[in-house]
């Protein structure tokens, strides 16, 4: 099989999703071809995509892989940016059944202790 470089405009969300999960722990590219391969790219629900302010990140794909992703894309009237987007998501982001969500951050967090705490002001 023959690995094609193509730039993906990965949404802000799903950028950080990637980043944030897989800092250093090997290639972007791999989890993008485990999405792709994981989730069915004709039934994937699709994100709104709006990719302007994140650069392209060049990842490797199968040719095989990418061909069917432009097919489902053309069939389904979306770019492929939004569904290799959608299919990344869904198989690494979106939040699973019986998964609690976390606060964002800890400043965040220690607001909303402090707000229980000592009520409105």
């Amino acid at each position: 099989m023959q690995i094609v470089y193509r730039n993906i405009r990965f949404s802000a969300k799903v950028d950080r999703c990637l980043r944030r999960r897989w800092r250093m722990h090997g290639d972007l590219s791999i989890r993008v071809r485990e999405a792709l391969d994981s989730v069915n790219l004709r039934e994937v629900e699709l994100l709104e995509v709006d990719s302007r302010r994140v650069r392209a990140t060049q990842v490797g794909v199968f040719e095989s892989v990418w061909s069917a992703a432009r097919e489902a894309a053309s069939a389904r009237g979306c770019s492929v940016n939004t569904l290799v987007n959608s299919a990344v998501w869904a198989a690494f982001g979106a939040q699973r059944p019986g998964q609690r969500s976390r606060p964002r951050s800890r400043t965040q967090c220690g607001a909303r202790i402090a707000e229980a705490c000592l009520g409105p002001a």
